[in-house]
C-alpha cells in the first residue's frame, strides 16, 4: 500500500493537500484508512477511503497541522477477526500550523486515538510500534486463497490439498475437486422395479433370479406366443434353425453377385433396358436416315397406276418400327433399280425422282410414298415408252427422310 500527495509542501505553506492511497488487489476487500500522528503529537484515524480500481483519495484536514514540525501517515488494512496489516510510514513536512478556528472546523471525520504533549514522545511511540519492512508478509498472489468467510483477507496458512491432521482451511477448488469424487447417497429398491433408476442390493437380485430359475418353474418346450415361461435351449435351437440369417441386398443387379436385389435397383435396371431396347426398335422424334450417298440401299416393291400411267407407288419397310403418332418427312427419292415384272426399269438406274414426291403414308415400319409424274414413267428412260398401267415392280432404291 502507498500514499503520495497531490502536490508538495513549500516552506511557508500550511495549506492542506488531497493524499491518494493505491492498494495492491489481495488487500482491496479490506476496509482501507489512513492513521496520523500529527506534528503536535495526536494520533488519528482517517474515516474508510473508498476505493475505485484499488485507488482512493482522501482530502487532509487541516487541523493534522496543528504544530510545526512533520506529519506521518501510515495506510492501514483493516480484516476480519481483528485483523490488522499496516503499510509504509509516510512523512510531509509542516512549516507551520494553522489557527485554531481552522483547526475545529476542519476536524470532521476524524477519530481522535490519543495526544501526548511531545510529538517527539509520540513519533518515538509510533516508530517502535511499527513493523520493519522486512517483517512485513509477502503480498500473496491468489486473493482466495487468503480471504475468509467474512470477505476480509486472512494471513492464514491455507492447505492446497484435504489433510486428515491439518487444521488449516482448505482451497475452494480442492474441497470442490474431493466433492467431485463422491455421489450422492444411494437409494435401493427391495426388489426389481419395473422403470426405476434406483440401484438394488444383491440380494434381492439373487431372490429375483431364485424365482426364474428354480427348478419348479414352467419352462416351454419351443417358442410360443404371449407366453412368460422360459423356454427350453432345444426348441430355441430349432426355432433358430428355421431362420436365416440377415440378408444383404443389391441396390442394383450386380455381376456375379449372389445377393437378392432391392425392388427400386430392379425398377430402375428394367427402365434403363426397356429404353435402351426401344431405341433399338423403334424410331423417334429427332431421328434422321439418309443412304443417298451410300450403299446401305433399301428394297422397295409397287406399281404403276393411273389413266397415264403417271402414278408410282413405291413401299419399303425400315429396320426400325414407326410408333403411333410419329410424322414421316420424305425428302429424297432416288429409283436405284426398280425393274419392271416385263423386263427393264422404271426411268433409268439413279433417276432422282425427289421432285415427284406426292404424299407419304406409315404402316407400321412400311414407309409408302406416292411419286406422281405428269405425262407417265418411262419404261427404261425411253421418250415415249410408258410403263403400262397396272405393272408391278420391284427393286433397290435410295431415301432420305427424318421423323418428328
Amino acid at each position: 500500500m502507498e500514499v503520495s500527495i497531490s502536490s508538495p509542501v513549500y516552506a511557508g505553506e500550511n495549506e492542506t493537500r488531497t493524499a491518494r492511497v493505491s492498494v495492491e488487489a489481495p488487500y482491496r476487500a479490506c476496509e482501507i484508512r489512513l492513521a496520523f500522528l500529527t506534528p503536535a503529537g495526536k494520533r488519528c484515524l482517517s474515516p474508510a477511503i473508498p476505493l475505485t480500481n484499488g485507488e482512493g483519495d482522501y482530502p487532509l484536514p487541516a487541523c493534522l497541522l496543528d504544530a510545526p514540525g512533520a506529519l506521518l501517515m501510515q495506510p492501514v488494512a483493516l480484516g476480519g477477526e481483528g485483523k490488522v496489516l499496516k503499510g509504509e510510514i509516510f512523512l510531509m513536512p509542516v512549516e507551520r500550523s494553522v489557527s485554531l478556528q481552522e483547526t475545529v472546523e476542519a476536524e470532521g471525520g476524524l477519530i481522535t486515538l490519543f495526544t501526548v504533549d511531545s510529538a517527539l514522545d509520540a513519533l518515538r511511540r509510533q516508530v517502535e510500534g511499527c513493523a520493519k519492512t522486512e517483517d512485513l508478509p509477502t503480498v500473496p498472489q491468489n486473493v482466495s486463497a487468503f480471504t475468509n468467510d467474512a470477505g476480509y483477507l486472512a494471513l492464514t496458512e491455507v492447505d492446497a490439498a484435504l489433510s486428515g491432521t491439518s487444521d488449516h482451511p482448505v482451497r475452494n477448488k480442492a474441497v470442490t475437486a474431493a466433492l467431485n469424487g463422491k455421489q450422492d447417497a444411494l437409494v435401493f429398491d427391495a426388489a426389481p422395479t419395473a422403470n426405476s433408476e434406483n440401484m438394488l442390493k444383491s440380494g434381492a437380485v439373487f431372490a429375483a433370479l431364485q424365482s426364474i430359475l428354480q427348478p419348479t418353474a414352467a419352462m416351454d418346450a419351443a417358442p410360443t406366443p404371449n407366453s412368460e415361461n422360459a423356454v427350453k435351449s432345444g426348441g430355441v435351437y430349432a426355432a433358430l434353425q428355421g431362420k436365416q440369417n440377415t440378408l444383404t441386398f443389391d441396390n442394383a443387379p450386380t455381376a456375379g453377385s449372389s445377393n437378392p436385389v432391392k425392388s427400386g435397383g430392379i425398377n430402375t435396371a428394367i427402365a434403363t433396358a426397356a429404353s435402351a431396347l426401344r431405341n433399338e426398335i423403334f424410331y423417334k422424334a429427332g431421328d434422321t436416315f439418309d443412304n443417298t450417298d451410300s450403299n446401305d440401299l433399301l428394297h422397295a416393291y409397287g406399281n404403276v397406276r393411273g389413266s397415264t400411267s403417271n402414278t408410282l407407288r413405291l413401299a419399303f419397310p425400315l429396320r426400325k418400327l414407326i410408333p403411333e403418332g410419329l410424322t414421316v418427312n420424305v425428302t429424297k427419292v432416288f429409283l436405284s433399280s426398280i425393274c419392271i415384272g416385263t423386263g427393264g426399269t422404271v426411268e433409268t438406274e439413279n433417276f432422282d425422282a425427289s421432285s415427284y414426291i406426292n404424299t407419304v403414308s406409315v404402316h407400321g415400319n412400311v414407309i409408302q410414298v406416292k411419286l406422281t409424274k405428269s405425262g407417265g414413267w418411262l419404261k427404261n428412260g425411253v421418250s415415249g415408252d410408258k410403263v403400262p398401267q397396272n405393272t408391278a415392280v420391284a427393286g433397290i432404291m435410295r431415301a432420305a427422310f427424318s421423323f418428328s
